[in-house]
């Protein structure tokens, strides 16, 4: 059994499958995905304005190109610290915790340096209000039943 957590295991291949690609092809995403970036640090969502899922999603597409930098990084570190205290659907925090994960990784600040002591816990027991008595957790707390999507962020999130 693999003691690496999963999202590591597959970011690692990732990596080694565009590795392989030519450098020109992987340098051309890096730069347009850095050149849309928002003066806030985030990437913009469908509706416009810097979003959580889209940031990670930006992050983690970087990050297997092997085109995060710390000066991106630190800007999307001020965007992630303005979105640690709202309210978030399991995948905004689920893109959330990666992309915290991500910055420092890419040469940022460790955007949880200043987070409270408790706040692992505190989010833990957030993610418990999605649980459902079918044993998965749902999209919304006032939802009826779990989703096998959103079960599985929720165990990710849990392992990071």
């Amino acid at each position: 059994m693999p003691t690496e957590p999963y999202l590591q295991r597959l970011t690692g291949q990732l990596v080694d499958g565009l590795d392989r690609l030519p450098e020109e092809f992987r340098q051309r995403h890096i730069d347009w995905l850095r050149s849309v970036q928002n003066p806030d640090g985030g990437f913009s969502g469908r509706e416009g304005g810097s979003d959580l899922y889209y940031t990670g999603f930006a992050l983690r597409s970087l990050a297997v190109l092997q085109g995060l930098s710390p000066e991106l990084c630190t800007k999307t570190a001020d965007y992630l610290r303005s979105k640690m205290t709202d309210q978030a659907s399991v995948i905004d925090l689920f893109s959330l915790l990666v992309s915290c994960f991500l910055v420092p990784l890419g040469g940022g600040p460790d955007v949880l340096a200043s987070a409270p002591a408790d706040w692992p816990e505190r989010v833990a027991a957030m993610l418990e209000t999605f649980r459902k008595p079918d044993g998965g957790y749902a999209k919304a707390p006032e939802s009826v039943n779990g989703s096998t999507y959103h079960s599985f962020l929720v165990m990710l999130a849990l392992e990071l």
